[in-house]
């Protein structure tokens, strides 16, 4: 019985024809991406057997494709090709014209400079180790089986009951972005609110003056020097009911008011009448109106 040698590495060329060129190119690409591996040359004899495996393009972490190819020991020729792919059946598919490229164009040089493949590795690792798939973070660092002990936060902030001004501030840091919208519009609201009861005192107030001087018919009527002062007066100091009201209205807040100064410029105020009242000044020369300048004193 004759003794079987193994060759992987220095195989002389085959013969294998048939193939398209599309065939070839893909082939070619097999090779030059390094799919081609586990080569080996059984000699049989006359004939031997050449086994490769070809990674494949589609799944690579899937077992590669067995491909083998019986060559005729006298003219190298491909007698025989098989391999696993659908496409295989034939012998002329992509994976076995990239075997018979690989082995046409094997330098031969010696394995010691390359990683080992004298033994055999599995075949689903080659694909893996050529294109590592990625992995997650629990994969890499996968958490510790020992229990951790719970952490117990202790508030280092004191509890103030007297008001404070760090108690104010370390409150309202405190707060998330919706209480503070919250806070903010219930200011709001409750600022509109006391306006609309003040505004309403106010015209309650003043309607209720209106009433009893008109009960005690207390009203006021002026005597005029001349018709320059009656016409001015009828014109700008005299004032209806409802005028009263809106003037009180707009002047609640005084001098937040531009209507506060520009009714109090053309009228009698109490501190001008108190004036009158001490005699501080000459009486007939705040009495008398100046007709270049009226209401003004």
């Amino acid at each position: 019985m004759s003794q079987c040698i193994t060759l992987y590495s220095g195989f002389k060329s085959i013969i294998s024809s048939g193939f398209s060129d599309n065939v070839q190119s893909k082939g070619k690409l097999l090779v030059k991406s390094h799919h081609v591996i586990n080569v080996k040359e059984i000699l049989l004899g006359n004939n031997s057997q050449i086994n490769g495996h070809v990674i494949r393009q589609a799944s690579v972490t899937l077992h590669p494709y067995l491909v083998k190819l019986v060559v005729n020991g006298s003219n190298r020729d491909v007698v025989e090709a098989v391999c696993q792919c659908p496409a295989g059946i034939g012998g002329k598919c992509k994976h076995v014209y990239a075997l018979t490229h690989y082995i046409n164009t094997e330098s031969g040089h010696s394995k010691t400079s390359d990683r080992c493949e004298w033994n055999e590795p599995k075949i689903s690792k080659a694909g893996k180790e050529k294109y590592c798939k990625g992995k997650r973070i629990e994969e890499l660092f996968p958490p510790k089986s020992d229990k951790l002990t719970q952490c117990t936060h202790t508030n280092t902030i004191p509890n103030f009951i007297a008001p404070s001004l760090f108690k104010i501030v370390y409150d309202e840091e405190k707060k998330s972005e919706c209480e503070n919208i919250v806070s903010e519009v219930l200011n709001n609201l409750i600022e509109n609110v006391l306006e609309s009861l003040t505004l309403e005192q106010s015209t309650f107030l003043i309607n209720k003056i209106l009433i009893n001087q008109k009960q005690e018919k207390n009203i006021f009527k002026p005597d005029f020097i001349n018709k320059i002062t009656e016409t001015f007066y009828e014109n700008n100091v005299k004032l209806s009911k409802n005028k009263i009201m809106n003037i009180c209205i707009n002047t609640v807040k005084q001098s937040n008011s531009q209507a506060w100064f520009d009714e109090r410029a053309i009228k009698l105020s109490a501190s001008r009448a108190h004036l009158v009242k001490i005699r501080l000044r000459n009486y007939e020369k705040l009495a008398t109106v100046n007709q270049a300048n009226l209401g003004q004193f």
